[in-house]
């Protein structure tokens, strides 16, 4: 049974995003982060919502279901250089529309906290295997380097 005369807020790739985009700016694990796209970003994250549903694990044992298909990519090279599929789960304390918005929250916010410092590592890793650019003035001894802004721009 569906809930006929109950809408979503806004599409589920649109909440998905905003969740994204305010838990990694919550984190601080990044120095900016935008939707969509920005030039100052150098990172994109970007991905789809396989699942954002209300399931039956076991009989009467209901849950939200959150899957989503998420990649982290190089904007300046395009390279992806993290992947992976998420899901979570979150029983419901009810089967209601608002036990299941509550219930999805909660998952989608255990994928945030999950993802960040997974992506955190792996932009550490991207950063240490590109060799840093010398700037001007800078001589062999005291190479400068370059500190790339953070950002994740949520993709769609």
């Amino acid at each position: 049974d569906y809930y006929h005369y109950h809408r979503w807020s806004a599409p589920p790739g649109v909440l998905v995003t905003d969740a994204l985009r305010e838990g990694l700016q919550e984190s601080n694990a990044f120095g900016a982060v935008f939707s969509g796209y920005s030039a100052r970003a150098d990172l994109l994250l970007k991905g789809r919502v396989v699942a954002l549903e209300e399931g039956e694990r076991a009989k009467d044992d209901w849950v939200a279901r959150v899957v989503l298909d998420l990649q982290l990519e190089d904007v300046g090279t395009g390279r992806v250089f993290w992947s992976q599929v998420l899901r979570e789960e979150e029983e419901l304390s009810e089967q209601t529309p608002e036990a299941l918005a509550v219930a999805l929250s909660t998952a989608l916010g255990r994928v945030v906290q999950t993802i960040t410092p997974q992506l955190v590592q792996a932009k550490r890793e991207r950063d240490a295997a590109i060799p840093s650019a010398p700037s001007l003035g800078s001589t062999p001894e005291s190479p400068a380097t370059q500190e790339a802004e953070p950002s994740a721009p949520a993709g769609r």
